[in-house]
Parts: C-alpha cells; sequence; structure tokens
C-alpha cells in the first residue's frame, strides 16, 4: 500500500508539479510516443503473464504502473492497445482488457509518460 501511495504521488508530482513552472506559457508535450506505447506494451503483458506491478520497478528505464485491478490481483487474459493521442504531458491510449472469469471487455484509457516511464488509469 505505502509503494502504491507513493507511485500515485510521484506520479502526480511529475504530471502536475510542472504546471505551475511554466509561466504563462503552454507546456510543450516531450513525451516520446513510441516509448510511450512500448511501456505500456510492457506493463500489459508483464500484467497477463501475472507479474506484480512492483516488478516493472526493476526494468530499466523503471516503469511506475498505477492500476487497482491489478494491484487486487485481477488476471488479465488478454489486452489490445488502440492508438493513442497526446493528452496533457503524456499520451493516452484505450486498452481493451479481458480478465479471467469475466466475458465482458472493458475499454480503460491509460496515461503514460516518459521521462519518468508513468502509467495510470485516466478515469477524467
Amino acid at each position: 500500500m505505502t509503494i502504491r501511495i507513493a507511485a500515485v504521488a510521484l506520479f502526480g508530482f511529475v504530471a502536475g508539479g510542472t504546471i505551475g513552472c511554466a509561466g504563462d506559457a503552454p507546456l510543450e508535450n516531450k513525451t516520446d510516443s513510441a516509448a510511450a506505447l512500448n511501456a505500456l506494451e510492457t506493463a500489459m503483458a508483464s500484467w497477463k503473464r501475472g507479474d506484480e506491478p512492483e516488478s516493472l520497478r526493476s526494468l530499466q528505464p523503471p516503469i511506475i504502473a498505477i492500476d487497482d485491478d491489478w494491484f487486487k490481483g485481477q488476471k488479465l487474459t488478454k489486452f489490445e492497445i488502440g492508438p493513442g493521442k497526446p493528452v496533457g504531458l503524456g499520451m493516452q491510449f484505450t486498452v481493451a482488457l479481458t480478465f479471467d472469469g469475466r466475458p465482458a471487455v472493458r475499454k480503460i484509457k491509460y496515461r503514460v509518460q516518459t521521462d519518468p516511464v508513468a502509467i495510470s488509469r485516466d478515469d477524467s
């Protein structure tokens, strides 16, 4: 639980903390779309294999992944990542997720940043 709180705090700092530093100039989205897609694919494949979200922190670069279903142990059996689009300071991807024991596919939006690499649900 402490790791999750720290990850959320770090993601919030990275995503929102730089907004106040820009003055009147709009911030430029510097997220590498290919790296963002690669990070999301890596995270989803790890989840599908049954790995814990914290295992992604040992990668280079480390990935911070925040997803309540994953933290709760929900078994992912299939995923399909749709095209990404720039949103704020990151990329947003819609991912079709299929879970063990659930016939319906859930479409979830994820926000991905690449510096540092952080992935979270975009429930906005």
